[in-house]
């Protein structure tokens, strides 16, 4: 299930709200190699057709983002033009956030850090406030990424929904990517 129905968020429909598409388009550079940027709009959509509960909105969401990065780290600014994943009248809401990835030398190994508070509008929606972290370490095996990372919230009760469970606890994970 997705978190839409898990939520309570939907009371009937057709199509599939557990399916994410998510459309990018931005503009990204570096300058001397140092400083970089990036800019550009994000619209998270739920396909199908379905309606939201009383006090939901549909969960289809745009953003507006800029960042910017020295070396190894950076700042990024997400800010919602208008609904915001279910939650009605939300515009202004927005993320801030800081990143390192800070290589050790040409061992292939990069230690990661990352900091983000996720502000809620309108008023009514301040119980969704929170903020993250995450540490870790990757490592490059000739193009294959092998990362572990523990990522932590201090998410309130109304991150766990109508399913119980605690949406906001910290986890551990390790992954592999290859990048073509």
């Amino acid at each position: 299930m997705s978190w839409i129905t898990d939520s309570g968020a939907v009371v009937a429909g057709s199509g599939n709200p557990n399916i994410e598409l998510d459309t990018y388009l931005g503009f990204r550079n570096t300058l001397d190699n140092e400083f970089s940027y990036d800019v550009g709009f994000v619209r998270y959509n739920y396909l199908g057709s379905y309606a939201a509960a009383t006090g939901f909105a549909k969960a289809d969401t745009d953003e507006v983002y800029a960042a910017v990065g020295y070396k190894w780290g950076g700042v990024k600014y997400s800010h919602g033009l208008g609904q915001f994943l279910t939650v009605p009248g939300a515009a202004g809401t927005n993320y801030l956030e800081i990143n390192a990835n800070v290589p050790l030398g040409d061992s292939g190994v990069t230690l990661i850090a990352h900091a983000g508070k996720q502000t809620f509008k309108p008023a009514s929606a301040s119980i969704y406030i929170y903020t993250d972290y995450k540490f870790g370490v990757s490592k490059d095996f000739s193009g294959f990424l092998a990362t572990l990372a523990y990522t932590n919230t201090n998410a309130g009760p109304a991150w766990n929904y109508v399913t119980g469970g605690n949406w906001g606890k910290g986890v551990a994970a390790l992954t592999a990517s290859r990048s073509f």
